[in-house]
């Protein structure tokens, strides 16, 4: 299977590339042939059995919270939505036959549902971690939106049980427990 990884980092080093990165390597242990998309701003670091295709645009950095930068808010949307739509048609042209985005904040899902992405009628996983507690029921209503969309999976990496009460149809949670036993995790991925 052809997969592809989005990046939204623009980081080599940081946490999201450094998860691509070991996402990549499981999937090509297991004979896929995986593609990291990022963004023209990344600073991209050659790994071997991995394509990096660059996208000619420049993603925000989301890390800032000055008043500039939530004046520029609608702009770093647009650019937001030019990259799915770039997604979107790799997609549409059968370059790759599913798509796995790590989303770092429920903000995020409000671009993907407004997006092109969502027709896409390919899997997309949206991989999600570090929830925090307080926003929990805002990651609950923004998620329930996809319900609708059955090819979308959300896959939430959390290190408590908390969402699992709530978890919605669309929704996959793996928590570190699980991840010590591999037959779980194996069990609840292909649910």
């Amino acid at each position: 299977m052809r997969l592809a990884i989005f990046e939204n980092a623009v980081e080599h080093d940081s946490y999201e590339s450094k998860l691509n990165r070991m996402l990549s390597e499981e999937f090509i242990k297991k004979g896929h042939e995986v593609s990291v998309y990022i963004p023209n701003n990344h600073t991209a670091i050659k790994l071997k059995d991995i394509n990096i295709k660059v996208i000619n645009e420049i993603m925000p950095n989301d890390d800032s919270r000055s008043l500039l930068t939530k004046v520029l808010s609608v702009g770093d949307e647009w650019k937001r939505q030019r990259v799915y739509k770039y997604l979107y048609m790799e997609i549409m042209q059968k370059k790759i036959d599913a798509l796995c985005m790590y989303v770092s904040h429920y903000k995020r899902l409000k671009s993907l549902y407004s997006s092109v992405l969502l027709r896409s009628p390919l899997p997309i996983v949206l991989l999600f971690d570090k929830i925090e507690r307080k926003e929990n029921i805002k990651f609950l209503n923004e998620s329930r939106k996809f319900l609708e969309n059955k090819n979308i999976k959300i896959v939430v990496l959390s290190f408590t049980k908390e969402l699992l009460e709530s978890r919605i149809d669309n929704m996959v949670l793996v928590t570190a427990e699980m991840l010590n036993n591999e037959n779980e995790v194996n069990g609840n991925v292909q649910e």
